[in-house]
Order: structure tokens, then C-alpha cells, then sequence
């Protein structure tokens, strides 16, 4: 029963080891995160050479992409749970539980013509033709215009300054296929959405120069802030003068006013405070490193912190930008001292298991008392002198090895009287034997028989 009450105890403690080396290689081990981004854009590249750089970095989160053909497709697998996170812009509609990690990058809309077109200000795209430019050429004829943001973002703008849309024709154009439709005069105008640092707007400034032979007139949007009013998820961006090169003139020649989006990475509250802390962390660290590979990541920026921001902030990035975040020590105290009760009775638990398995010391010395048991009555069913003798010499050994200080100190005062009522029987018997007495067969003493009967249990236990 004792050997198995070690063996019990032996595969409980070694099961409680188990589960705290598991539950800390859990702990231990990355957090993925589903990124939904439009397939073969920007923000493509630019996340999956993030998810490299935190994977390099041996990070606790990691990214994985999820592309769509769209912004709203990337917003509805946000919506839909298929991604944790999603590249959108503030002109397309997020899922109700989207929440701002981080500023991606911030747009400008930006119209521009050449100046023999004599477009200097939105009134004027009345009756003219507008190229929409997009980073690349997978756009059929057969897609609607009005399903992408930069074409909605024209229509409030030419609704702002009461230009009938349909006065206004617009077409999608690449920045390779600007030269042709400038020579066959089938374009009067440009209109881009995206960041001013990007090298695609520049591109696109310089080709439309270039194939015109004409100077660039940009057209503000001098009515921003009052559209801003009433769409507070855009933005008033100012257009720096000579953003986009040249020298004399510079490209543009004044700063001007315009309409604005953020791209931003978005998450849902379905990912907690203390994982959207630890993404905002660990991505603006990465940011140095984006940025050489991809200059428009230096863009790159925390969200306003404000909590009555027109696009909420996610509340774990609140609590990393305002050095609100629980530290590791207040996060699992509770667990850390449960930790500490548990290993306590963990060690109880192995002291006491490795003091049952040590040799106990008192085995030997009961064994000892049964074998001179055994000896009293070898010597008293003995016939003849040769196994007298055998008895006393087991009986001199016996003593000789039980009888050591070591032994008298953890035998207890019932022990050593044991071992004398014992040995005095022993002795007893054998002077009877070697006297001239008849050898009829002498009764246990008293106290002999009552010690007998006494340690009966122990032998049957020991059987």
C-alpha cells in the first residue's frame, strides 16, 4: 500500500509539472494575427515585409496576409471575423467594432491638369474629361466607376461646388497610359488619392508634364473644412509647395487646401486590450526598418489619442500611447500568487514524497527484533548442542549490530526494551538447554508472549 501510495504521488506531482512547462511553452508561443489587405497593392507589400521583420525579430505577434479584390472586400472579411485586422481607408465604410491601431499614411486628393486646359478650379471639370489614376492596370472597362472610393470622393466634391456629375467624365487610366490618351486629346485632367510622398504621384505629375509639353495647374479644394463638417471622417490636408519637385517653377508654385483620408490599420474589439498594445508596439519599432524598404512607411503614426475621435482608437493602443498598460506583474497577480501557493505545495509535496522514499532507519531495527524472535524459538526447539550453538552465534552477531549508538538513538525506549525482554529470553533458554535439567519443553514467559502478540500485526503486515 505505501508503494503505491508513492507511486500515486510520484505521477500527480510529475502531471503538475507537465502542465506548467505546457501552459508556459503556451504562453511562450506568438500570437498570429489575419491581415486583409487589396490584393496587389501597396499595403500588400508593405504588410508582408512587416510580417517578415517581426518574424526575423522573433516577435510575440505575428502577421498573416489575407488579401481581397477591394477595400470593402478587406472590410468585410474585418466584419465577417475571416481577418483580425485590415488596411482601409477612412472613405470606406468599417465594420461597427472597427477600431484604429495605427495611421498608415495620410492621402491628399489631388486634381491636376495641364495648363493649356484652363482648369483652375472645380467649376471648371464641367464638361471635361478626368483620368482616375490607379496603381495598376487590372481594371476592365466593364467595372463600374462609381464603386471605388476615389470616384465617390470626386462626387462630393463636384456636389460641393454644384457640378452636375454626369457633366464629368471619367475614366481609369494607369500612369503608362497617360502619353496616348494626352496625344489623341482624350484627357483634360487627373485625379489621384494617395499619400504626397508617394513616388507614384510625383510619377504621374511629371509623365502628364512631359507628354502635354505644358506647365501643371493643381486645383484646390477650398471648401474642404466645410466638407470635412459634414464628413468628419475626412480630412483637411495642405499641399506644400514644391512636394512633387521642380525648381523653377515648383511643382506646386503655393501650399493649397485640399480633401483627405487616412489609411489606417484597423482591428476589432474582438482582439483584447493587452494583444492590440503589444501589435502597436511592436509595428512602430518595426517602422525604421519598413521605412528602408518602403519610404512611405516613415509616414507611419500613432492615432489620435482622444477618446471622442470621429474613428475610434482600439482601447489597448489608448493604453500603450498613454503609458496605461498594465504591467506583467498586474496583469497576473492573482496567478502569480496562486503560482506561488502551488509551488509551495508542490515542494511539500517532493520533500515529503523524497523522505518517504529515503531508507527509514527504524525498518532495519524491526527486522532486526522479528529475526531475534525467530532466534528465541530456534533456540528453543532445539535438540542438540550444535544448533544451540548456531542460535548463539546468530544471537552475538545480531547484537553486536543492532546494539550501536547510532541505532539506541532512533530505537525509542519501547524498542530497546523489546530488545531486552528478547534477549533475556534468548539467554534464559539457553541456560535451560545447557543445564542437567530434563529437557521437557519449557512455556514462553509472560512478557515474552505479550511482546510476541504485540508485534503479530507488524509480521502480517510485513508478509
Amino acid at each position: 500500500m505505501r508503494r503505491l501510495h508513492l507511486v500515486v504521488a510520484t505521477v500527480a506531482i510529475a502531471c503538475v509539472l507537465l502542465t506548467v512547462l505546457l501552459g508556459f511553452f503556451y504562453y511562450l508561443q506568438p500570437t498570429p494575427l489575419r491581415v486583409a489587405v487589396v490584393r496587389g497593392s501597396r499595403d500588400q507589400a508593405m504588410m508582408s515585409a512587416a510580417a517578415h521583420i517581426l518574424s526575423q525579430a522573433h516577435e510575440p505577434v505575428r502577421l498573416k496576409l489575407v488579401t481581397a479584390e477591394d477595400l470593402r472586400g478587406a472590410s468585410k472579411l474585418l466584419g465577417d471575423g475571416k481577418a483580425d485586422l485590415a488596411v482601409l481607408s477612412s472613405d470606406t465604410a468599417m465594420p461597427p467594432s472597427g477600431r484604429t491601431i495605427l495611421i498608415m499614411r495620410h492621402n491628399a486628393v489631388l486634381i491636376f491638369a495641364p495648363d493649356d486646359k484652363e482648369i483652375h478650379k472645380i467649376s471648371d471639370l464641367a464638361g471635361k474629361r478626368i483620368g482616375i489614376l490607379r496603381p495598376q492596370p487590372r481594371f476592365t472597362a466593364a467595372e463600374k466607376l462609381d464603386n471605388g472610393h476615389p470616384e465617390a470622393l470626386l462626387a462630393l466634391v463636384l456636389a460641393q461646388y454644384d457640378v452636375p456629375a454626369a457633366s464629368v467624365t471619367k475614366m481609369r487610366l494607369t500612369a503608362a497610359e497617360i502619353p496616348e490618351m494626352v496625344r489623341q486629346n482624350q484627357l483634360d485632367a487627373i485625379l489621384i488619392v494617395d499619400a504626397q510622398e508617394a513616388p507614384e504621384v510625383a510619377t504621374a505629375i511629371d509623365t502628364l508634364m512631359r507628354a502635354s509639353g505644358h506647365a501643371i495647374n493643381f486645383v484646390p479644394i477650398k471648401e474642404a473644412e466645410a466638407i470635412v463638417k459634414r464628413m468628419p471622417n475626412l480630412d483637411v490636408v495642405e499641399v506644400v509647395r514644391g512636394v512633387f519637385g521642380g525648381a523653377d517653377p515648383p511643382r506646386p508654385e503655393e501650399d493649397f487646401d485640399t480633401l483627405g483620408t487616412t489609411t489606417r490599420l484597423v482591428a476589432t474589439t474582438r482582439i483584447g486590450n493587452d494583444l492590440a498594445g503589444e501589435l502597436t508596439r511592436v509595428l512602430l519599432a518595426a517602422q525604421p526598418g519598413l521605412a528602408a524598404q518602403f519610404p512611405i512607411a516613415n509616414q507611419i503614426q500613432a492615432p489620435d489619442s482622444r477618446k471622442d475621435a470621429v474613428l475610434p482608437v482600439h482601447p489597448g493602443t489608448l493604453a500603450y500611447l498613454d503609458d496605461e498598460e498594465e504591467s506583467f506583474f498586474d496583469r497576473y497577480s492573482d496567478l502569480f500568487y496562486l503560482g506561488i501557493m502551488a509551488l509551495s505545495l508542490l515542494g511539500t509535496g517532493i520533500a515529503t514524497m523524497m523522505g518517504r522514499l529515503r531508507d527509514n532507519p527504524l525498518d532495519g531495527v524491526d527486522e532486526d527484533l522479528q529475526k531475534l524472535l525467530s532466534l528465541v524459538g530456534c533456540a528453543r526447539e532445539s535438540r542438540d548442542r550444535e544448533e544451540l550453538d548456531s542460535c548463539r552465534r546468530e544471537a552475538e552477531a545480531l547484537f553486536d549490530r543492532v546494539l550501536t549508538p547510532a541505532n539506541i538513538q532512533v530505537m525509542g525506549p519501547v524498542r530497546l526494551a523489546a530488545f531486552g525482554i528478547a534477549f533475556d529470553e534468548l539467554r534464559f533458554i539457553m541456560l535451560d538447554k545447557q543445564s542437567a535439567v530434563p529437557t521437557e519443553e519449557r512455556s514462553p514467559r509472560a512478557m515474552y508472549r505479550l511482546l510476541n502478540e504485540a508485534l503479530l500485526p507488524h509480521k502480517r503486515g510485513n508478509d
